[in-house]
């Protein structure tokens, strides 16, 4: 019996063809996971609320849009940036006209182990970035608290277990109306916590640094105290992502003639200040 050698070659090349984009899908998505971690706007003050909304936002955007991020918020090694920058080129090649550029090649016993070739060096790339991504992500996270054990276990357990699928949150509208603000009490001894917001849908957000994002995901009602500060001005129209709000530092004004004032503190992981003052 004859084995067939050019079938089994162009099986290898949509294998391949397949590892590659797979490859370039992993490394989009670490890129996701920097911009949401480390290198967010304020890693040192993230929720987690914050970090879905992060990883929402990238997770919506094109490659060419992240890479591009990603070099405005740090700066790469000259050979990380053209690798990276070539990664770009490559993958959106293989996505719209790589089988149209390659037809003539397909063809032919010397075209396809060409294809196999080609396809093999940008898996590698991709995969090489995705690797230099990945530790810088790693160390971070062990920066903040995280010990490599864990760190393992957590990627072992991730792996093993079923694809966690993919959240999709309610995006907030450019105007909103907010009904309460709440103190979320940490423990029953003290009087005041964490703000929280209720807008008319009955969903919940807390601060960030450029205004309002996800709150907790599991909230104990009872905890919730209404802030007075607050009872006579609701309801009220807002901006929840004032235009120009960055670093916990902003205004969200109020359409009954006031406004919440968000500044930082100096010092503590997730520490920011703000009140309500009258608009003049």
């Amino acid at each position: 019996m004859d084995f067939d050698f050019a079938s089994e070659q162009i099986r290898e090349v949509f294998a391949r063809f397949g590892l590659a984009l797979y490859q370039a899908q992993c490394l989009e998505k670490q890129i996701v996971m920097l911009l949401s971690g480390p290198y967010s706007p304020t890693p040192e003050k993230l929720t987690k609320g914050r970090i879905d909304d992060l990883m929402e936002t990238g997770l919506d955007q094109t490659f060419g849009a992240l890479v591009k991020e990603l070099k405005r918020r740090t700066k790469l090694p000259i050979d990380i940036d053209d690798k990276l920058e070539r990664s770009v080129k490559k993958r959106n090649w293989l996505s719209h006209h790589y089988w149209w550029d390659r037809a003539s090649e397909f063809n032919t016993f010397a075209g396809r182990a060409k294809m196999i070739a080609e396809l093999i060096d940008l898996a590698e790339l991709f995969d090489e970035l995705d690797g230099y991504f990945g530790k810088i992500e790693e160390e971070w996270l062990i920066g903040r608290g995280l010990t490599k054990e864990a760190f393992d276990a957590f990627l072992i357990e991730l792996l093993s277990g079923p694809t966690p699928s993919r959240k999709v949150g309610r995006k907030l509208g450019k105007v909103e109306t907010l009904i309460k603000v709440y103190f979320y009490v940490a423990d029953e001894d003290r009087k005041t916590g964490s703000p929280l917001f209720e807008l008319a849908d009955h969903t919940i957000w807390s601060l960030c640094d450029c205004g309002l994002t996800y709150g907790p995901e599991e909230i104990d009602f009872s905890r919730l105290k209404p802030d007075p500060m607050f009872e006579e001005v609701l309801p009220a129209e807002i901006s929840p992502r004032p235009r120009g709000a960055k670093d916990w530092n902003y205004k969200i004004s109020l359409s009954t003639g006031f406004y919440v004032q968000v500044s930082p503190y100096d010092e503590g992981a997730y520490e920011f200040k703000y009140g309500l003052f009258r608009s003049r």
